[in-house]
Protein backbone atom coordinates (compact mmCIF):
# COMPACT_ATOMS: atom_id res chain seq x y z
CA UNK A 1 0.00 0.00 0.00
CA UNK A 2 1.77 3.24 -1.01
CA UNK A 3 1.21 5.31 2.28
CA UNK A 4 2.42 8.68 0.28
CA UNK A 5 0.17 11.75 -0.46
CA UNK A 6 -2.74 10.51 1.40
CA UNK A 7 -5.73 12.83 2.57
CA UNK A 8 -5.59 11.61 5.96
CA UNK A 9 -4.95 14.08 9.35
CA UNK A 10 -2.58 12.53 10.89
CA UNK A 11 -0.35 12.68 7.70
CA UNK A 12 3.62 13.61 7.93
CA UNK A 13 4.42 16.66 5.64
CA UNK A 14 7.58 16.02 3.83
CA UNK A 15 8.58 19.33 1.64
CA UNK A 16 11.59 19.01 -0.72
CA UNK A 17 13.25 22.57 -1.43
CA UNK A 18 15.09 21.80 -5.30
CA UNK A 19 17.16 23.62 -8.10
CA UNK A 20 14.44 22.77 -10.65
CA UNK A 21 17.96 21.69 -12.65
CA UNK A 22 16.86 19.34 -15.85
CA UNK A 23 20.33 17.87 -16.25
CA UNK A 24 20.45 14.13 -16.55
CA UNK A 25 22.32 13.77 -12.78
CA UNK A 26 19.80 15.97 -11.37
CA UNK A 27 16.94 13.73 -12.63
CA UNK A 28 19.03 10.50 -11.69
CA UNK A 29 19.00 12.30 -8.18
CA UNK A 30 15.25 13.34 -7.84
CA UNK A 31 14.38 9.93 -8.69
CA UNK A 32 16.46 8.17 -5.91
CA UNK A 33 15.37 10.69 -3.67
CA UNK A 34 11.69 9.42 -4.28
CA UNK A 35 12.59 6.33 -3.84
CA UNK A 36 14.54 6.67 -1.01
CA UNK A 37 11.16 8.81 0.50
CA UNK A 38 8.60 5.77 -0.51
CA UNK A 39 10.92 3.30 1.07
CA UNK A 40 11.18 5.64 4.49
CA UNK A 41 7.48 6.29 4.45
CA UNK A 42 6.59 2.77 3.76
CA UNK A 43 9.16 1.32 6.83
CA UNK A 44 7.88 3.80 9.25
CA UNK A 45 4.60 2.77 8.31
CA UNK A 46 3.55 6.64 8.76
CA UNK A 47 1.04 8.60 6.17
CA UNK A 48 2.97 11.07 4.12
CA UNK A 49 2.39 14.37 1.93
CA UNK A 50 4.95 14.89 -0.38
CA UNK A 51 5.58 18.59 -1.47
CA UNK A 52 8.21 19.78 -3.94
CA UNK A 53 9.09 23.07 -4.80
CA UNK A 54 11.61 25.32 -6.78
CA UNK A 55 13.78 27.26 -4.65
CA UNK A 56 12.59 30.74 -5.60
CA UNK A 57 8.96 29.38 -5.08
CA UNK A 58 9.71 28.43 -1.70
CA UNK A 59 11.87 30.88 -0.60
CA UNK A 60 8.63 33.28 -0.92
CA UNK A 61 5.92 31.02 0.03
CA UNK A 62 6.28 28.30 2.33
CA UNK A 63 9.26 28.45 4.41
CA UNK A 64 8.81 30.15 8.02
CA UNK A 65 10.72 33.00 8.99
CA UNK A 66 13.06 30.79 10.87
CA UNK A 67 13.79 28.34 8.12
CA UNK A 68 14.11 31.13 5.41
CA UNK A 69 16.62 33.18 7.48
CA UNK A 70 18.66 29.93 8.12
CA UNK A 71 18.75 28.99 4.39
CA UNK A 72 19.48 32.21 3.53
CA UNK A 73 22.27 32.98 5.41
CA UNK A 74 23.65 29.66 3.86
CA UNK A 75 23.76 31.02 0.70
CA UNK A 76 25.13 34.66 1.26
CA UNK A 77 28.00 32.26 2.77
CA UNK A 78 28.31 30.33 -0.65
CA UNK A 79 27.34 26.80 0.83
CA UNK A 80 25.28 24.60 -1.61
CA UNK A 81 22.24 23.96 0.44
CA UNK A 82 20.14 22.40 -2.30
CA UNK A 83 17.97 20.17 -2.16
CA UNK A 84 16.61 20.87 1.17
CA UNK A 85 14.55 18.38 3.19
CA UNK A 86 12.05 19.21 6.21
CA UNK A 87 9.63 17.08 7.80
CA UNK A 88 6.52 19.05 9.28
CA UNK A 89 8.33 22.18 9.20
CA UNK A 90 11.94 21.17 10.73
CA UNK A 91 14.91 21.01 8.38
CA UNK A 92 16.17 18.07 8.72
CA UNK A 93 18.89 18.20 5.79
CA UNK A 94 20.89 20.48 3.16
CA UNK A 95 21.66 18.17 0.60
CA UNK A 96 20.03 14.70 0.35
CA UNK A 97 19.77 13.06 3.66
CA UNK A 98 20.88 9.87 4.43
CA UNK A 99 18.03 7.25 4.78
CA UNK A 100 18.16 6.41 8.61
CA UNK A 101 17.85 10.43 8.44
CA UNK A 102 14.62 10.70 6.49
CA UNK A 103 13.03 7.44 8.62
CA UNK A 104 14.14 8.62 12.19
CA UNK A 105 12.51 12.55 11.12
CA UNK A 106 9.54 10.41 9.93
CA UNK A 107 9.47 7.61 13.01
CA UNK A 108 9.68 10.92 15.33
CA UNK A 109 6.97 12.98 14.04
CA UNK A 110 4.62 9.98 13.92
CA UNK A 111 4.96 9.50 17.27
CA UNK A 112 3.76 13.36 17.92
CA UNK A 113 1.28 12.97 15.90
CA UNK A 114 -0.19 9.65 17.59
Amino acid sequence: MNNINQNQEDMQNILIVKSGCCSKLAKDAESAMKNMINRAVEESGTKAKVTELIASMSMLESLNKKNYDEVMDLMRNGKQILPVFAVNGEIISYGIPSFDTLLNALTKNQNILN
